[in-house]
């Protein structure tokens, strides 16, 4: 198992108010990085801190809702898991340009880092493709 990130600090640095009524995130408690994607993210930016600041930004659009790159149906999924008791995920391609509709770096336009929040709210683990 990767690093535990501990974001209480960082989120309460934001205002009261900023963030949407309904959040998938209802009282984080833990945190967890799977070795693979930790190796990934490590060796598609080269520096532990990039890839840190890759998985924060990551994070904190997650907590704000917004679930990169998954489709429409699965958004209606997430929206349905937070109302009824469900996981919620999120995926975030490590080139966002390939989700800007822009032309990725090569060889990197399925690299792509999920989140999953178990259904309490309290568990989210980051992975890779192959950790499923």
């Amino acid at each position: 198992m990767g690093d535990v990130i501990d974001i209480t600090e960082r989120l309460a640095r934001k205002k009261q108010g900023t963030l949407p009524n309904k959040l998938a995130v209802r009282g984080l408690k833990n945190l967890y990085v799977t070795a693979n994607c930790e190796d990934y993210l490590h060796d598609y930016f080269g520096d532990k801190e990039d890839a840190r600041e890759f998985m924060l930004n990551c994070m904190m659009r997650f907590i704000r809702n917004d679930f990169g790159a998954l489709g429409q149906e699965d958004i209606e999924g997430n929206w349905h898991s937070m109302e009824n008791g469900g996981t919620v995920t999120g995926c975030y391609p490590f080139d966002e340009r390939q989700f800007l509709g822009e032309e990725a770096i090569e060889d990197t336009s399925e690299l792509q880092m999920w989140m999953v929040l178990d259904s309490d709210g309290q568990t989210l683990t980051m992975l890779v493709e192959e950790d499923c």
